[in-house]
């Protein structure tokens, strides 16, 4: 068999197939996840993008739209396209085609294998800031807003933190250096993921509870828009939440000796396009909400029954005249009880304009949803 033309009779040892399947396997399998749910994300970007709502989104949002796009992209690349590393291609092409097969290379490290965790990071760090900064617009409590800005930015910077260890951590194995102690694989990782898992929970668990105190059946349209942003909330947090949980579970499970240590990488690898398709659903779902409520003011606004509750006599003190409506050609301001502040799609925002507020008049308490 050796003597067949086209064999290799300088071809070095070959590791065990299990060693192999328990070393690529894991890998190939989360980068095909990530390359898959990265297509599904170009796809909303492209049709995001193309919209009204992209057009009226402030300088703000766009470029932080672009960085998870760039950071997303560039976790792809290194996936299928390649980034600098030994043969200057991408880790599917180079495992995948890799004549060397021994154990040494099997568990070393490329120049690519070495920055796998910071680009997925970095998407990480990106949305959970942009949903961190839409939580805190909703306290009212300036200490638990305090507190939570806090416990939120020590996990995002502990994220962040863990995904840089890998990389050091990486280096020193490629150099066949003796890493300083407490500093190892299954540290890094699990840094990284549990604060990934944890944050993405705070978020959701925060926002809802948030919004869920300001359900009070003043006006039917309002709380089912509230209803709309809880569960899109917990929706776009349950995938993420959930990989990096379970990559967390398993990098606290094997050492990095152990022939399981890479199965982390089937679950941690497609975080980088799950980040980018929640991020793209919560900018899309704007458009969706705001013209929600906007009916529902419409309609309110048009009604009788609920004028009369909201605009009583002069017998409460207060002008039995409609309230006087200023419109443009870009807003329509109601001065009621309950203001619904919007602006058409197609027109120049400030971000002040990306936030949407709705004001009760059965409680002083401000619902500020920023968009």
């Amino acid at each position: 068999m050796s003597d067949t033309p086209g064999n290799d009779p300088n071809a070095g040892p070959v590791a065990l197939q299990s060693i192999a399947t328990a070393s690529l396997g894991p890998v190939f399998v989360g980068w095909m996840v990530q390359l898959i749910f990265y297509g599904f994300g170009l796809s909303l970007l492209v049709r995001y993008v193309t919209g009204p709502q992209y057009k009226a989104d402030s300088r703000r949002i766009k470029l932080w739209l672009w960085a998870v796009v760039f950071a997303a992209t560039g976790q792809a690349a290194y996936v299928a396209i390649g980034s600098p590393s030994r043969i200057t291609f991408g880790s599917i092409f180079h495992y995948g085609t890799s004549q060397r097969r021994d154990v040494d290379t099997l568990y070393a490290q490329t120049l690519a294998d070495c920055f796998a965790t910071v680009p997925a990071g970095i998407v990480g760090a990106l949305v959970q800031s942009f949903l961190g900064l839409r939580a805190v617009s909703l306290f009212d409590n300036s200490l638990y807003r305090s507190l939570f800005i806090t416990m939120a930015s020590l996990l995002i910077v502990g994220g962040l933190i863990g995904s840089w260890l890998f990389v050091a951590a990486s280096f020193m194995l490629r150099n066949n250096v003796t890493p300083p102690p407490g500093l190892s694989f299954t540290l890094a990782n699990g840094l990284w993921l549990w604060c990934c898992c944890i944050i993405d929970v705070l978020l959701t668990v925060t926002l809802s509870l948030l919004l869920y105190k300001r359900i009070a059946g003043f006006n039917s349209g309002t709380d089912s828009m509230l209803h709309s942003v809880i569960i899109l909330s917990i929706e776009t947090a349950s995938y993420t939440a959930t990989f990096a949980m379970i990559a967390a579970i398993l990098s606290d499970s094997f050492s990095d000796d152990s022939l399981l240590i890479n199965s982390t990488g089937a679950f941690y690898q497609p975080l980088s396009s799950f980040y980018l398709i929640s991020f793209l659903v919560t900018l899309a779902s704007r458009q969706g909400l705001r013209e929600k409520t906007d009916g529902y003011s419409n309609n309110d606004i048009s009604s009788p029954g609920v004028y009369s509750t909201r605009y009583p006599n002069n017998s409460a003190g207060i002008s039995s005249k409609p309230p006087p409506f200023v419109t443009s050609a870009s807003r329509v301001r109601v001065p009621t009880p309950q203001l619904v502040r919007m602006q058409t799609l197609g027109d120049p925002r400030s971000d002040e304009d990306e936030e949407m507020d709705l004001k009760h008049s059965c409680s002083r308490k401000e619902v500020r949803i920023e968009m």
